[in-house]
């Protein structure tokens, strides 16, 4: 379990590092399964990170909405599950994208099948696609 942790962690601070500051920054987890949106939460906040989580891609899309009425950069991440009820990741993610949002993003999944995935552009921003390890 500790290996998992370390990888998620170097990960994010990979696609973090454009934005060098002295503020914590600050990350949304979106998962469905509580567990692993908790167990990334607390790796996250063990690493330093501000965490907000929201448990499907309509919450998640909420908070980003509200946040972002408040203070444009209030978040430096999103990590969201790919297949998720209500409204999956890559749908979140084109949601943003429709409001000018260029947050970026780390979609993560467990059970996505190759077959199905087909790249969406959402340029401008980078894409960050990871298989979870978890199962």
């Amino acid at each position: 379990m500790k290996t998992k942790n370390v990888v998620l962690a170097k990960n994010v601070d990979s696609v973090l590092t454009q934005n060098q500051t002295n503020l914590p920054h600050r990350i949304l987890v979106v998962d469905d399964d509580s567990d692993i949106r908790r167990l990334n939460a607390e790796v996250l906040k063990s690493s330093g990170y501000e965490v907000d989580t929201a448990e499907d891609g309509e919450v998640g899309l909420e908070k980003v909405l509200h946040a972002v009425s408040y203070a444009p950069d209030s978040y430096d991440l999103l990590i969201t599950d790919y297949q998720m009820p209500k409204l999956s990741g890559l749908d979140l993610v084109k949601k943003l994208r429709a409001e000018r949002m260029a947050l970026p993003v780390i979609i993560a999944t467990g059970t996505l099948p190759k077959e199905k995935f087909t790249p969406v552009p959402l340029a401008p921003t980078r894409r960050h696609f990871a298989q979870a390890l978890y199962r």
